[in-house]
Formats: structure tokens, C-alpha cells, sequence
């Protein structure tokens, strides 16, 4: 079988590496015309989608986060509302759940236990930052307000305990180092609470997506 030569257009037979006219290599590229296009044919729902990981042993942190933040903000406006001392311990497990059952129905997937707990611990830091933050708003409105209760507390609790120590140290929570200290300590106090709580009610929301997938 000859084929042209590609620069003088003389017959070369297939297989001569030059040709015998003008010496130019015969190079011959196969292109696997038919292979292309059975993958361009591929059906579609065999190939692989980017935006979601075929793996439902993960989680899926750009949707996780969504239903995090909702509930979250339904969290903290719950106990800004509802924030007795006995639904405190509820509030945050609760709408951990929540977010859980918002995932799961949106995924279409069952969760372990695992998976329940992190998108509740999630949902846990999210109350927590928009809790800190309402109270922040609130102390700044209302500064002397909530100094002057610390006080009257602080001096109650002074009244109250005879020993010398524990008066000194009441006495250093007044300065405004101390008020700082309180502050903090509730705050870090807060953190681990909303996180625990959190991770809590999204495992125990998770065995209720497992049932309803079963």
C-alpha cells in the first residue's frame, strides 16, 4: 500500500521511514477517531459528577454549613426568647437535630452517628456566635444596666459569705479586670455547651435519618 508523501506528493510505500524523492520522514499518527467518540457518547448518568461526591460516608460541608448557620440563628433567637433555665439544656440539641433532618432530606442520604455530631457541633459554634453577638449588641445598649446588676450580685454574694478570702476575691471581680475575667470565663463556658449540646442532638437527629431511610 502507497500513501502521498506529505511534502513533495510522491508515492512512498507504507513502512519506508524517508522518501526516496525528497528524503523527508513518513511519520503516520493513528488517531482513535471510534474511541473518542464512544466517551464523547458516554451516557450521562454514568459520568461523574463534580458538584457532589459519589462517597455518602462524607459530608458535604458546602451544604452543611447553610443549614448550620439557619439553625444556628433559630438557636440563639430561641434563647434570647425561650431561654429559661430549664429549656437551656434543650434549645441547642434541638436545633442541632434540626439541621441534621434539614440535611439529610436535602441530600437524600441516611447519617451515622458521626457525621449527626459534626454537623451539630456545626450548628453549636453557629448559636454560639450569634448568641455572643446579641449579647454584645445588648450590653453596649445598655451598659450601665448590666454593670449595676453584676454589682448588686457580686455585693449580695459578698453579704452572703463571711470568709475573708472570698470577700477579697468578690471585691477584685468589681474592677473592670475582673468584670473582663467573668466575661471571658462565660464565654469559653458558653463555647463548650453550645458544643456539646450540639454534637448531642445532631447524633441522637441522625438515627431518625436512618430509620426513615430503612
Amino acid at each position: 500500500m502507497e500513501n502521498p508523501c506529505h511534502k513533495c506528493g510522491a508515492h512512498v510505500t507504507e513502512g519506508t521511514p524517508f522518501c526516496p524523492q525528497c528524503g523527508a520522514p513518513q511519520i503516520r499518527v493513528r488517531t482513535e477517531t471510534s474511541v473518542v467518540h464512544a466517551i464523547d457518547e458516554a451516557p450521562a448518568s454514568l459520568a461523574p459528577d463534580p458538584l457532589r461526591p459519589s462517597d455518602k460516608s462524607r459530608l458535604i460541608w458546602r451544604s452543611v454549613f447553610p443549614k448550620a448557620l439557619g439553625s444556628g440563628l433559630f438557636m440563639s433567637v430561641l434563647i434570647m426568647l425561650l431561654g429559661t433555665p430549664l429549656l437551656l439544656p434543650i434549645i441547642p440539641p434541638f436545633c442541632a437535630a434540626l439541621a441534621v433532618f434539614w440535611y439529610a432530606r436535602r441530600e437524600k442520604t441516611a447519617l451515622s452517628a458521626g457525621m449527626g455530631a459534626r454537623i451539630g457541633a456545626v450548628t453549636g459554634f453557629c448559636g454560639f456566635i450569634f448568641q455572643a453577638l446579641m449579647f454584645g449588641v445588648i450590653f453596649l445598649s445598655k451598659p450601665g444596666e448590666i454593670k449595676a446588676v453584676f454589682h448588686k450580685q457580686i455585693e449580695e454574694a459578698i453579704a452572703h459569705n463571711p470568709n475573708p478570702q472570698a470577700q477579697a476575691m468578690a471585691q477584685n471581680l468589681l474592677t473592670p479586670e475582673g468584670m473582663l475575667a467573668v466575661a471571658l470565663l462565660g464565654l469559653a463556658m458558653f463555647f463548650v455547651f453550645y458544643l456539646i449540646l450540639g454534637s448531642l442532638g445532631g447524633a441522637i437527629g441522625s438515627s431518625f435519618t436512618r430509620k426513615k431511610q430503612g
